[in-house]
């Protein structure tokens, strides 16, 4: 009996204790689960306290590989896309040559049909001067590519330069993409806080371009997980990546470097180019800014081209 007694007298004590802390005790649990979650958060490392696109950074993502033929493809990207953009062949053309891959069809065929007509009549030697004429101004591989990106940068898209051109060079590069209408470093104001200098393998990162800092055979599958292992360690990683590039060899390497990258990756091949040569004009101006003295053979060009000169009409004395 008084071992009952005892047991019902302790039971009356635990009612009191808990009716008299049952506010600090719901507030203990309170906190409890609160470190809980907070817990759990900081495990699968969420972002949560700023405006990016809520990321899991454990989730692995497989890359898409898919090819691109204009840069008037691409969707409208939103705000927070990183987007690294090849340069040579992909963005600018520093070497323009009359070939198959640049001129339409019927512009090709007439122009064929002229270098065979001054074979004929000036030998070889003339033949493969004007075949294998080059041009060293730069052009944009689409003449509507400057606008298109700044549209893309004003939707909040990061577009960022990922070229093997020498970081050394990087004043010649960026006055070159200026007088072409890619303003770069107006686009990323604000947008991308990398540090000036950071290296990613044979990469480094410089006034708003990531070139090569001095490599023969520069890899950039390794330049671009480094990159994305960067970016998630400073906690900035992107909602996406999209990588642009005329050259399979990067495609793959990247392919192959980044297997399961920390976000949705997308690898474009770019083929793209446009058809520069167009017009008996363009082939005619190309060759008047290669070729010294081509007046001399301009006759024989029109005549293949079809270009009839038009003399004004005198006015009628009054």
């Amino acid at each position: 009996m008084d071992r009952l007694s005892s047991k019902i007298e302790r039971c009356f004590k635990l009612k009191d204790f808990f009716i008299k802390h049952s506010i600090r005790l719901f507030l203990f649990f309170i906190v409890l689960i609160l470190f809980y979650s907070f817990y759990i958060i900081s495990k699968n490392n969420w972002d949560i306290f700023d405006n990016k696109p809520f990321i899991q950074r454990t989730s692995q993502y497989t890359p898409v590989q898919l090819s691109l033929k204009s840069f008037e493809e691409l969707p409208a990207l939103s705000k927070g896309v990183i987007l690294l953009q090849d340069l040579d062949g992909n963005t600018v053309s520093t070497s323009t040559k009359i070939s198959k891959k640049r001129t339409t069809q019927d512009i090709y065929e007439k122009n064929n049909a002229f270098l065979e007509k001054i074979k004929e009549n000036y030998g070889w030697g003339l033949y493969f001067q004007l075949k294998n004429a080059k041009s060293r101004k730069p052009r944009s591989t689409e003449q509507k590519l400057p606008e298109i990106l700044e549209e893309h940068s004003k939707r909040g898209v990061c577009i960022i330069p990922f070229s093997s051109r020498g970081a050394k060079g990087v004043e010649n590069t960026k006055k070159q993409l200026s007088e072409l209408g890619y303003n770069y470093t107006a686009w990323n104001a604000e947008k991308l806080n990398m540090k000036e200098g950071s290296v990613f393998g044979d990469f480094i990162f410089v006034q708003n371009m990531i070139l090569n800092v001095n490599s023969k055979k520069p890899n950039k599958g390794i330049a671009l997980n480094t990159f994305l292992r960067a970016l998630e360690e400073e906690n900035i990683l992107p909602s996406a990546v999209y990588f642009i590039d005329d050259g399979e060899k990067n495609i793959k390497a990247a392919l192959n470097s980044n297997p399961n990258p920390p976000v949705p990756l997308f690898l474009f091949l770019y083929e793209g180019e446009e058809k520069f040569f167009d017009s008996p004009k363009k082939v005619k101006d190309f060759y008047k800014e290669t070729i010294p003295d081509f007046e001399i053979y301009e006759n024989i060009f029109d005549d293949i081209f079809g270009i009839v000169e038009v003399i004004p009409l005198c006015p009628a004395p009054l």
